[in-house]
């Protein structure tokens, strides 16, 4: 029996898609993952120096057919330009998605093979609660990367007219990137954003 999921995906998970990685050789990171994870939809986009994490409600009771989905960059650019930065509803089945805009929009797009695609399990990298902050006197961040996060979360995280209050910790470990998060109570959204550290 084939089964399908209908599932939300809020614009801040569309737009994740300047973060992913473009580099083919790459093609673990070449896709957006969404899955439930601890009660809680997830969506993640890396291109190897900088990672982001947008999770919001879950809002379905229905599990994903092959329990996560991957959408590509080129998907998710022509889902950015439909959309208007606005949710989009996706329904799920044998390997698709038939995608529904506010602006009742359809268009069916492939998702990528979960049996090829090996993600990277970023929960490895995300410091968990209570990590001590590193020593900051030798590392850097490439401030293009830190101005286009902050851009995000500023456009499709936030409510309007609320400030980006942005606290950035290195924390202490084998990577130490930087941190800092933004969130959502009307959109009940939490958005985490890391990036890689440079020695300077």
């Amino acid at each position: 029996m084939t089964q399908t999921a209908e599932l939300r995906i809020p614009a801040a998970a569309v737009q994740l898609w300047r973060f992913i990685s473009a580099d083919e050789s790459k093609q673990a990171i070449n896709y957006l993952l969404v899955e439930r994870h601890l009660g809680e939809w997830v969506a993640v986009a890396t291109d190897g120096c900088r990672l982001v994490k947008v999770s919001w409600a879950n809002d379905s009771a229905e599990d994903l057919p092959d329990g996560r989905l991957y959408l590509s960059q080129h998907v998710l650019k022509r889902l950015a330009a439909l959309s208007k930065k606005s949710d989009v509803i996706l329904t799920v089945r044998d390997g698709a998605a038939m995608v529904t805009t506010k602006q009742n929009t359809s268009v069916l797009v492939e998702l990528g093979d979960p049996s090829k695609i090996r993600y990277p399990d970023y929960n490895q990298v995300i410091p968990p609660q209570g990590t001590d902050c590193a020593n900051t006197t030798c590392t850097g961040v490439n401030p293009q990367y830190l101005a286009e996060m902050s851009e995000h979360a500023r456009k499709y995280v936030l409510d309007p007219n609320s400030p980006l209050h942005i606290d950035l910790e290195y924390w202490s470990g084998p990577l130490s990137p930087l941190m800092f998060s933004a969130s959502s109570k009307t959109k009940d959204l939490q958005a985490t954003y890391l990036i890689m550290p440079v020695r300077v």
